[in-house]
């Protein structure tokens, strides 16, 4: 719950509910998408714990996890733009398919 001038927010997992009202009116609540860049960032650091375990067990390096982290983003921003495309969806999920049969193949040295 946060407020703000003439605003009270409130936080929900799809988007910011936001509360439009004078002393005089009812309330008037709206759902305020979040900025594409903050969804991307927090779908990163929902995975950070992933990546960490996948250094730790020595799977990946340091640097190798950086570049995943990478790919990763620009996989996300391009799947969460206003003008979707099949094909950004269907490169994400290919990368991660890739990134398992990776991990698998890592696992059994």
């Amino acid at each position: 719950f946060r407020s703000g001038p003439g605003a009270v927010q409130l936080e929900c997992t799809c988007a910011t509910v936001e509360c439009h009202s004078s002393e005089n009116s009812s309330h008037a609540f709206r759902c305020v998408p979040p900025i594409m860049a903050e969804v991307v960032q927090q779908h990163i650091e929902d995975r950070i714990p992933e990546f960490e375990q996948l250094q730790r067990v020595g799977l990946f390096s340091e640097k190798e996890i950086r570049t995943i982290i990478k790919k990763v983003s620009a996989l996300e921003y391009k799947v969460h733009r206003r003008a979707l495309n099949k094909e950004n969806f269907i490169n994400y999920v290919q990368y991660e398919i890739n990134l398992l049969e990776l991990i698998k193949k890592e696992d059994r040295k």
